[in-house]
């Protein structure tokens, strides 16, 4: 019966190649590499620059201005049939009014970039509200694609609206840490134009050019209608699309955590699990173990502070020293141990209950 069911499951594939091929045949376009970008290196781009590393019939696809309803979608469509990547440079105030659309578009794999809050003119403004009209935009296309309204763009890359710019505004730009994008093939696709004009233009400009940024606007019907066409016009002229994203930060380091040893005379079974520094009874007529100082230990763990250490001066750490860790044996007698503050180390000697903390320092990483 295996061998049997091996055999039908052979001639299905031979029968159906398209039950097991991927979604984009070597009929699709395609997205033919990635390349990242990085706004140390780059300030401003327009296509042909030798450091954006686009090749001979090599493009980017990108579109201004959206989302808008119908249109977008339509476009995200054909993009999506001919397995194609783009990047869409969105204004504030239409991500607002078309959310979905908005995470739609990062869901589909796309760069999601930033073209000001409400399609503003920038160098009519004062550099104070240029910059608020363009922090404004950033923070609200990423509190919807991301939930998150930082001001700081996940990706940096920036369209002037109506591709008006100034020195001014390069600097303010280049301050935010953000790239300035124009485009070498302008599709004029705003104009009065029928999608066959605007297709046609395109693919003029681009076999003058050889490769390039086509400028596009996902708001206009015609450039909904005309781009299946454009995309097969690619295809059959050898050209390849190339998908720009932004080069990725490092994480931070994490902070190390800076904890207090005190000598230990007394031995205990070790049953917690994190990473302590030792402790000592402070020398008085009551003796025993540290079943109180444990919970004190505790609290400590969790940073919450007494008012014996709100009255000392804590100051940063400078040293690095070796941590003591516990195991989970709990058998084994070790010292006990407390973990004091993070980020801090203490100054003299400091009373706590039954115990007091020397004054050295642990660091844990």
């Amino acid at each position: 019966m295996r061998i049997l069911s091996c055999l039908i499951g052979i001639g299905l594939v031979l029968s159906f190649p398209g039950l097991v091929s991927a979604k984009c045949g070597p009929e699709a376009l395609g997205t033919s590499r990635t390349i990242m970008l990085d706004p140390k290196k780059h300030r401003a781009l327009t296509g042909k620059e030798a450091s954006l590393g686009l090749r001979h019939k090599e493009v980017i696809l990108t579109f201004d201005d959206g989302p808008i309803a119908g249109k977008t979608s339509r476009i995200l469509k054909s993009l999506k049939k001919e397995c194609v990547k783009a990047t869409f440079f969105y204004v504030g105030t239409m991500a607002r009014a078309y959310p979905k659309l908005v995470r739609k578009v990062v869901n589909q794999g796309h760069t999601l970039a930033h073209h000001t809050h409400s399609h503003n003119r920038l160098p009519n403004y004062s550099s104070a509200k240029a910059s608020s009209l363009i922090d404004k935009g950033v923070s609200r296309l990423q509190k919807i694609a991301y939930s998150d309204p930082s001001t700081t763009p996940r990706t940096p890359f920036f369209r002037y609206p109506y591709l008006a710019r100034s020195k001014r505004t390069d600097r303010m730009l280049a301050k935010k840490g953000m790239i300035a994008f124009g485009a070498n093939i302008d599709s004029l696709d705003w104009k009065q134009k029928s999608p066959k004009q605007v297709h046609n233009r395109i693919m003029r400009r681009l076999r003058k050019e050889g490769r390039g940024i086509i400028l596009m606007h996902d708001i206009q019907s015609r450039t909904a209608k005309m781009l299946p066409d454009l995309l097969r016009s690619l295809k059959s002229e050898g050209y390849r699309v190339v998908h720009m994203v932004p080069k990725l930060r490092k994480t931070p380091a994490s902070k190390p955590v800076v904890v207090a040893s005190l000598a230990s005379s007394v031995s205990r079974s070790v049953s917690s699990t994190y990473f302590v520094a030792s402790v000592e009874k402070k020398p008085s007529t009551r003796s025993g173990v540290f079943s109180r100082d444990e919970h004190q230990a505790a609290s400590y763990a969790g940073m919450r502070r007494t008012k014996p250490l709100r009255k000392q001066r804590i100051r940063p750490a400078t040293g690095v020293t070796r941590v003591a860790s516990q195991t989970r044996s709990r058998k084994r007698q070790r010292r006990s141990s407390l973990v004091v503050l993070a980020g801090a180390k203490p100054r003299g000697t400091i009373g706590m209950g039954k115990v007091k903390l020397r004054r050295s320092m642990w660091i844990l990483r």
